[in-house]
């Protein structure tokens, strides 16, 4: 992940070795361990965790708790081991583009990988291992191993001299012996760059998804920032949903449509829901052959290859998990670990902001909203005081009136037809306004549905509309107000007429579900059951009804508007039927859902708890 271009940096210790050994021309080969070398590991007196802990930042496990702690989900799955080319000294800094850096395996080389074999040889030549010809006409090289800590770093090679004295080999190893404190200044520089480049990152990171305030940028930012933080192919984010059975797919990046199409993991048997369950990072080697791993297929036709995944902690709460991949195999270390869970630790923070804006906008619009009635209450107690009083003076008269002919008995029924409409504008604007008080009793709904559509019959057969209905007998009965209740059917009813005027089908239907489940419906939330009275409510059952039309629907807009006052898609309608329908929801601590089906209609879903059981 860190330094891939190593030839500027190896150049003073390959000029040291040179100069050491009295040599023209000096070639070293890295070796990487599933992608990383050696100037990845940290040394045990630079680490990144030891950094952190001398001042800087806590990390939020110990050493201890590391990487060692991160379930390996193949741990037999041996390492891809290549030998890369580096430098030429002093003819290359860096290999040329196109040039194969990493030796075939099986190449001469690659034997002196081996802790048995002698650490100093000779071998033949190397022609097509050396670019720009400085192999040729060289028939024999010098090699010997790079170790150091206990660590294999590489091979190095120089061309057999024609004249040698000594023993060459016992030379070689006193030089590599002479130039240690090379290597290990090189290592304490590449810790204290890696330990500066984290701090750096990190930093950037957490400002730059810390200011973000919508719940959707914070997750796109973060899955952007991890892939290319980790330089990874791919980076996604899972959130637990509310009833923490499903890690569903959140945010991200760097996938084809392909990999939007499987959103959700199990989080009792999958590799990444284990993330969860144990608070644990999970590292696979290889998710292409990684039976643990249930998306082999789709790793393969995605180019995934190796997989991090850390865990979203808010307090002692796993919230969700952070993954990347890589496009080719890669041993994740503890800075790996380290640095994604640094992420992640700000990534919650970042959505604990967000849903915390979330919310004040939500109580925001509920002031409003009260205030809004507040002003419609008082217009409303104006309006029936200034209004109601000469509307009946009016009617009455009107009512005594006796007609001459059959124009002006046409004109009486349109001033009578009118003054109701006035009057019915007034009664739904006291309805709205003013708090009723909410009389809880056992409801029937089969009962209530077939009353409701037995008043509505004849515009039901003028209008030509068909009623579909599925309420299962069994239905338990509702905890609910029966008179409001009523009305909140007739209102949402009525609309769907009103929307059908040359007919069309209303359906009808009822269940018993789970109060967990009301949010996982399709559609807008309108007025969700406030969360201290699911737990009550899983105690007995609880009843969704759905009621839908196929009056094409909403076709722009955000469809919670037709709740609002005043709101109307219809002619000679006010807009005050579905703000009752939200206020006698709101009063029951029910919830209501809207489903927009563009070019199709609307579908009403609520839910209401059974009659056996108590409201906070």
């Amino acid at each position: 992940m860190w330094f891939e271009e190593l030839g500027p940096i190896l150049t003073p210790v390959l000029a040291g070795l040179a100069a050491e050994l009295k040599v023209q021309t000096l070639a070293i080969w890295i070796l990487r361990e599933d992608g990383r070398h050696f100037l990845e590991e940290s040394p045990p007196s630079h680490g990144l965790f030891q950094a952190f802990a001398d001042g800087i930042h806590a990390p939020p496990f110990g050493r201890e708790e590391g990487f060692e702690s991160a379930y390996i989900a193949d741990p037999e799955d041996p390492a891809d081991r290549e030998l890369v080319l580096e430098a030429v000294h002093p003819h290359l800094q860096r290999p040329p583009i196109g040039f194969p850096r990493a030796l075939p395996v099986g190449s001469e080389l690659f034997r002196f990988l081996d802790p048995a074999h002698e650490p100093v040889g000779m071998v033949g030549p190397l022609e097509g291992m050396l670019p720009d010809g400085l192999a040729e006409g060289r028939p024999g090289w010098w090699a010997a191993r790079l170790e150091g800590d206990g660590q294999i770093r590489g091979v190095i090679a120089f061309p057999i001299p024609e004249t040698a004295e000594g023993d060459v080999p016992s030379r070689i190893l006193l030089a590599l012996e002479s130039q240690s404190w090379r290597w290990d200044k090189l290592r304490a520089e590449a810790a204290l760059a890696r330990r500066t480049a984290t701090l750096e990152a990190v930093q950037a990171v957490g400002n730059t998804i810390t200011s973000q305030l919508e719940i959707h940028d914070v997750l796109q930012s973060v899955v952007e920032q991890a892939t290319v933080l980790m330089r990874a192919k791919t980076a996604s984010l899972m959130l637990v949903n509310s009833e923490g059975d499903q890690l569903v797919l959140e945010s991200i990046y760097g996938a084809s449509p392909d990999y939007l199409r499987n959103p959700s993991l199990d989080i009792a048997t999958s590799l990444i829901g284990s993330v969860v369950r144990t608070g644990r990072p999970v590292v696979v080697r290889d998710v292409r052959t990684c039976q643990g791993y249930v998306r082999r297929e789709l790793a393969k036709s995605e180019g995934l290859v190796s997989l991090l995944s850390v865990p979203i902690k808010w307090r002692e709460s796993v919230i969700g998990a952070l993954n990347v991949y890589s496009a080719r195999r890669y041993r994740y270390n503890e800075d790996g670990v380290y640095l994604l869970s640094m992420l992640a630790s700000q990534c919650a923070i970042a959505i604990q902001n967000a849903r915390t804006v979330s919310q004040a906008k939500i109580l925001e619009e509920q002031v409003h909203d009260l205030d809004k009635r507040s002003l419609v209450g008082e217009l409303a107690a104006g309006v029936a005081h200034e209004i109601r009083n000469p509307l009946a003076v009016v009617k009455m008269l009107i009512d005594s009136w006796e007609s001459r002919n059959d124009a002006e008995r046409e004109d009486i029924e349109v001033i009578t037809s009118q003054l109701h409409g006035i009057n019915r504008c007034v009664s739904q604007l006291l309805e709205i306004a003013r708090p009723q008080p909410v009389e809880f009793t056992p409801v029937d709904l089969r009962k209530q549905v077939t009353n409701i559509l037995q008043l509505l019959r004849v515009r039901l057969r003028d209008q030509g509309t068909e009623v579909y209905l599925d309420l299962p007998e069994n239905l338990p009965p509702l905890r609910a107000d029966a008179s409001r209740f009523r009305q909140m059917l007739m209102n949402i009813l009525l609309n769907a007429l009103n929307v059908m005027p040359q007919g069309g089908r209303i359906a009808v239907r009822a269940r018993v579900m789970e109060p967990w489940d009301f949010s996982g419906l399709p559609g807008d939330l309108v007025v969700a059951p406030p969360d201290e009275n699911l737990a009550e409510w899983s105690a007995g059952p609880a009843v969704m009804l759905s009621l839908s039309d196929t009056g094409g629907g909403l076709h722009a807009g955000d469809s919670r508007e037709i709740f609002v006052p005043f709101r109307t898609h219809t002619s000679g309608g006010f807009g005050l039927g579905l703000s009752i329908v939200k206020r006698i929801v709101e009063d029951h601590q029910a919830g209501l859902k809207v489903h927009n089906k563009p070019g199709e209609g609307l579908e009403f879903e609520l839910l209401f708890p059974g009659a056996g059981v108590s409201v906070s």
